[in-house]
């Protein structure tokens, strides 16, 4: 318990929050930790939202299929501490996840109920707040990703914005992004292939250089061209 609230504490939900009102978080009714094994589900799509989510440990991956059965992967949560969920939670009654949320290996969460923002705490409703604030900030970078006409200027925008957010789950130094291309297909909303031949294609065109899971930018000028 000490240890999960150790993170907790650092996150910046809990931000300015008393060690007390901490404890009385921690063992309020409706609130729990719980385990999640590799492959189990946390929620499912149609299920109606009853918690707020703070990864303790682990790795979720946040995702919907399609008619077909292919997923979609919307974004994964591997930072202790990172909260995830409280959109669904906030949005009124009988609005229903149309996303689901899998346990990608052993994981541990923290789950928090509605109640727990119902009793005037202005610290924690004002950290609730700048979250969505840097949710909303987030999906505007998806969408200015997204909107690109071709897959390569939908590649180089991803890099671009992973260089200059450090997006969730997206590790790089510089225009150096190391990611597996399974996780970029994803996003991306493509097939892995396609993907994987239009990175090729840079790098033979000198704008990219591949180097296993790093993507590193050879050539800016040409780069930018597609921004």
């Amino acid at each position: 318990m000490e240890a999960v609230k150790e993170i907790l504490e650092k996150t910046p939900l809990f931000a300015g929050i008393s060690p007390e009102r901490m404890d009385k978080i921690l063992h309020q009714k409706g609130n729990r930790i719980k385990k999640y094994s590799q492959g189990s589900f946390l929620f499912h799509e149609e299920e109606l939202p009853q918690n707020l989510f703070v990864l303790i440990s682990g790795k979720i991956s946040i995702a919907t299929d399609t008619m077909s059965g292919r997923r979609i992967l919307i974004t994964q949560i591997t930072e202790p501490g990172e909260i995830f969920g409280e959109v669904y939670l906030f949005r009124g009654e009988e609005n229903y996840y149309d996303i689901y949320a899998r346990a990608e290996e052993d994981s541990i969460v923290f789950q928090m109920s509605r109640e727990s923002f119902q009793n005037g705490d202005s610290s924690l409703l004002q950290n609730l707040l700048n979250l969505f604030a840097e949710k909303a900030y987030f999906l505007s970078s998806k969408v200015r990703i997204l909107g690109g006409d071709t897959l390569r200027e939908k590649i180089v925008r991803f890099l671009y914005e992973a260089y200059r957010n450090r997006q969730p789950g997206v590790g790089g130094a510089g225009l150096s992004v190391k990611i597996k291309r399974e996780t970029m297909a994803d996003f991306l909303n493509v097939a892995r292939p396609s993907l994987s031949r239009e990175l090729s294609r840079m790098q033979k065109e000198g704008i990219l250089r591949l180097r296993g899971r790093e993507i590193l930018v050879e050539d800016f000028e040409a780069f930018e061209r597609y921004l």
